[in-house]
C-alpha cells in the first residue's frame, strides 16, 4: 500500500476513541444543564419554604439570598451549585 493510505487508516483508527470521548463529554455537559435547572428549582422551593412571608408571585428570587434573609443560608449554596452547573453547560 501507499504511505498515504496507511496514514489515513492510522488516523481513522485513532479517531474512534476521540469520538467516544466527545460523545461522553456532550452527555456530561447536557446533564450539567439539566442539573442546573433542577437545582435552581430546589433552591427556589427550599428558600421559599424557609423564608417567612416570601411570595413567589410578588417577590423576586434575589430576595431569597438577600443579606439578613432567613432563607439565605439554605438558598445561596444551592444557587451557587446551580450557577456552576449552568456555566459548565
Amino acid at each position: 500500500m501507499s504511505p498515504t493510505i496507511d496514514r489515513v487508516q492510522e488516523l481513522l483508527r485513532r479517531e474512534v476513541p476521540i469520538k467516544r470521548s466527545r460523545d461522553l463529554q456532550r452527555k456530561v455537559l447536557l446533564a450539567c444543564g439539566l442539573g442546573s435547572s433542577a437545582t435552581y428549582v430546589v433552591a427556589n422551593v427550599a428558600g421559599a419554604l424557609r423564608g417567612r412571608g416570601y411570595s413567589t408571585v410578588n417577590q423576586s428570587v434575589s430576595e431569597l439570598t438577600a443579606i439578613g434573609a432567613p432563607s439565605r443560608a439554605i438558598a445561596l449554596p444551592i444557587f451557587v451549585v446551580s450557577d456552576a452547573l449552568a456555566l459548565a453547560f
